[in-house]
């Protein structure tokens, strides 16, 4: 039998989870599977008690400038410590003593830009799975992500060769395989999964790949709705600037919400949670919630947004990093959701009116869900797991 390794470098949503936790039922044939991702811990819940945990090795930045506004994917490659040799060197020697130690003959990887650049010829198959953020398209230089903000094209292609030049830098040390370019560090693979919809797909619509869609976990509980009245909302949330303000507004409203917000800090859970609103810190189900719910307020997460629309649910987005306000730019582009910023309290309040006095955004979302409604969600998981085994076999006649 294989061994298969999951890893989850960088990352700090539960749709990071759910992707990996896709491949559990390889344990159940025979395969060998351990992850290594980034909070042993926290990830324990998706993958159970089959798969050994590693804590994947990251690049300590600090030895170079964060870019404030990345515009580009070589931007955010840079600010996870591509633009530090020395960091990334050391990085990568961890990555390498990982793979002497597990010995993987197949790698899954999500967001895991350096394990990627670690497995660079040492003989390891790669299967790529996640957004369409996460992977990038094949081209160079990368575009500008921040359409409303101009950047020169020379500017972009100067900066990325200057940090392919460190990235080979570090491979030649190692005797590694060179890049030509950025994007080969995502192309030069054995299979890539986009676990997205072209409608959401921040690149725009590629030709030539499959998009696979999401596939809902179920590591979340089920939904216990509070009483209340008017619409059921639903809130999947990270701490932002308007939070407080956001759940006075839910609850003086005493629509029946739930609110997940993992980071939340205790003492507004104290202050805000009543009879009619109810705040999680642990997983929801949300092939289930999504259904369920009449409205979604979200940040702007991909999992939520794109099952919220496939339940045909309105969203308010509250973007609060760029792959978020990519996700909630194309969720508006639907006339499914309205775009706020999360940090302005009064617009917030007047969008939440705006999208429960008119059905405009609900019949978008009811739209984008007719579209996928033959989409069996449950195939997906499945044939993933498929394929990765096919590669398992492949590798055990290998050998």
């Amino acid at each position: 039998m294989a061994t298969i390794l999951l890893t989850g470098e960088l990352g700090s949503g539960w749709g990071h989870h759910a992707r990996l936790s896709t491949f559990r039922g390889l344990t159940a044939t025979g395969h060998q599977v351990f992850a290594a991702v980034r909070d042993a811990n926290d990830w324990q819940l998706f993958l159970g008690p089959a798969i050994r945990m590693f804590t994947a090795p990251r690049i300590a930045t600090g030895g170079t400038a964060i870019i404030p506004h990345a515009h580009s994917f070589a931007h955010l490659l840079h600010n996870v410590g591509f633009g530090d040799a020395q960091a990334l060197k050391q990085a990568l020697q961890n990555w390498r003593l990982l793979y002497e130690e597990i010995r993987p003959d197949i790698i899954v990887a999500d967001h895991s830009p350096t394990a990627l650049l670690a497995a660079r010829g040492a003989g390891i198959t790669r299967i790529l799975i996640g957004t369409g953020f996460t992977v990038p398209r094949p081209e160079t230089p990368f575009r500008n992500l921040r359409h409303w903000s101009p950047l020169a094209p020379a500017t972009l292609i100067e900066f990325e060769l200057q940090l392919l030049e460190i990235v080979n830098q570090v491979l030649r040390d190692f005797h590694q395989p060179l890049l030509s370019s950025l994007s080969g560090l995502y192309t030069d693979v054995e299979y890539t999964s986009l676990q997205t919809y072209r409608e959401l797909d921040p690149y725009g619509e590629r030709s030539g790949v499959t998009y696979d869609g999401i596939c809902f976990s179920d590591g979340g509980g089920a939904p216990r709705w509070p009483s209340g009245r008017g619409p059921r909302v639903f809130a999947y949330l990270k701490e932002f600037p308007a939070l407080e303000p956001l759940l006075k507004l839910l609850r003086d409203r005493r629509f029946s919400t739930i609110v997940v917000c993992n980071d939340i800090q205790p003492q507004r859970v104290q202050q805000f949670a009543s009879d009619t609103l109810r705040i999680e810190t642990l997983p929801i189900e949300l092939g289930q919630v999504s259904t369920e719910a009449e409205l979604a307020i979200l940040n702007g997460g991909h999992g939520a947004t794109a099952a919220m629309l496939l339940a045909g649910t309105p969203i308010l987005q509250l973007p609060v990093s760029l792959e978020r306000t990519l996700n909630a730019h194309h969720s508006a582009k639907l006339d499914a959701a309205i775009c706020c910023p999360p940090d302005n309290p009064r617009r917030i309040a007047e969008s939440l009116e705006k999208i429960l006095s008119c059905d405009r955004w609900t019949l978008g979302a009811k739209k984008f869900a007719q579209r996928y409604a033959d989409l069996d969600f449950k195939q997906t998981p499945q044939r993933l797991t498929e394929i990765v085994a096919t590669f398992a076999n492949q590798s055990d006649h290998a050998s």
